[in-house]
């Protein structure tokens, strides 16, 4: 009888949503229903999922259970009411003007991230005296945009801060947080909405201290990122009219994008990095916190999706294969980790993603659909999607790994080299 270990689970692929308010949401809706469209669904493809702000509304939706196109069609809908009804009246507000002059005055005084940190979470503690009693018509109004209140089983993080501290707070299935409050947090905007409360302790949007968090992904062998607000200049001749830049954040301090990227890359991850094209700027506007913006965004984020698939190849159709073992000793391996050993002859395992086989001393098979070749040792073996051919060198694929075998060891993938 075959002996298994507890399956690790999958650091394949990680999926990162940024913030970027309404419309934000609505194109990153837009764009996974897009790529889903074009055959690369990550509402399945995905290890785990790390949301911040509006992205961690789109989070809980992608993780929810629904398909894309079910997503995508809500966005072009009218929005479902709070439970019990409308709420009556707007909740309080503080000047939409004066929030942001604050805003940029915390950040250009800023010496550090955690600073700015801080700061922002004082300003939303002292910005409650007026914006806390509409506590409850908010966290009602976020409850509305989940398809239901529950944590999924898949892996998935609601990135927040700490007002008290400023420090990070990822929150996932297992902190003992309700979801509704963890995404109504990570979507609270000092000095715009108020702090949430989370066992005695108050917290504010998790993109205070990045609009993405990219770097919580590290480990991950491979990292798409979807930022709404991603690649837009806050240089001041480039400003749009009306449209806030943003908090300040140096470069130095490793919270922005493109330093969070080369971070990720240093660690060994594959990254790819989706922000709105064109199109996608134009529908978002100039106030993405505008419902209005959101069916133009979501339609120009599926536009966009379609086109993106060609940058993703490498990931497409990565489930529904499974493996069966050849010899008495196998290994299943994920890019990097070897996750079981030991199964018996033709024992079948557990479903392989695109990049995981069965690798034997002088083999590796794939089951589904199938080209199945013997490699000799050392020789180069091309995974693509449901099948391996042995290669002799040289091969430019979506990926390449080598067959190390060696006396009565199973056979090993080792990488040696992804798409940049």
């Amino acid at each position: 009888m075959s002996q298994f270990h507890e399956p690790v689970p999958a650091r394949d692929l990680a999926l990162v949503l940024g913030g970027g308010g309404a419309a934000g949401n609505a194109w990153e809706i837009g764009i996974i229903a897009g790529l889903a469209d074009a055959g690369l669904d990550l509402t399945k493809a995905a290890d785990q999922v790390i949301g911040t702000s509006a992205g961690a509304t789109t989070a809980a939706q992608v993780r929810s259970g629904r398909s894309a196109a079910d997503l995508f069609a809500s966005v072009l809908s009218p929005p479902r009411p709070p439970a019990g009804g409308p709420p009556e009246g707007r909740p309080p507000s503080l000047p939409m003007a004066a929030v942001f002059e604050r805003m940029r005055a915390i950040g250009a005084a800023a010496t550090s991230a955690i600073e700015l940190q801080r700061a922002m979470g004082a300003f939303g503690l002292e910005s409650d005296a007026v914006l806390g009693p509409g506590a409850e018509q908010r966290r009602a109004i976020v409850a509305a945009r989940l398809p239901h209140p529950h944590w999924p089983d898949r892996p998935m993080l609601v990135v927040t801060i700490d007002a008290h501290t400023g420090e990070v707070a990822a929150f996932d299935r297992g902190s003992g947080v309700d979801l509704v409050d963890a995404v109504t947090a990570s979507t609270s905007l000092p000095g715009l909405t108020p702090t949430v409360s989370i066992n005695g302790r108050r917290y504010i949007d998790g993109g205070v201290r990045s609009t993405d968090n990219a770097d919580l992904a590290v480990g991950y062998a491979n990292v798409v990122v979807l930022s709404p607000l991603g690649g837009r200049s806050t240089a001041p001749e480039d400003r749009v009219a009306g449209q806030f830049e943003g908090l300040r954040r140096s470069p130095d301090w490793g919270t922005d994008l493109p330093s969070q990227v080369e971070a990720l890359r240093k660690h060994g991850s594959n990254v790819v990095v989706i922000t709105p094209d064109a199109d996608s700027l134009a529908a978002m506007g100039t106030n993405q916190l505008n419902p209005a913006t959101r069916p133009p965004s979501a339609r120009a984020g599926f536009a966009q999706g379609k086109a993106e698939v060609a940058r993703l190849k490498w990931l497409r159709r990565r489930s529904g294969v499974r493996a069966r073992c050849l010899s008495e000793r196998a290994a299943l391996v994920n890019r990097r980790e070897i996750l079981e050993t030991g199964p018996q002859a033709g024992d079948r395992l557990v479903d392989l993603q695109v990049g995981e086989a069965v690798l034997l001393p002088g083999a590796i098979q794939l089951v589904g659909e199938v080209e199945d070749r013997p490699l000799a040792e050392g020789a180069q073996a091309s995974l693509e999607p449901g099948r391996a051919t042995g290669l002799e060198s040289g091969d430019q694929g979506p990926e390449r790994a080598q067959l190390v075998a060696g006396g009565s060891d199973p056979g090993r993938l080792r990488s040696s080299g992804f798409p940049g």
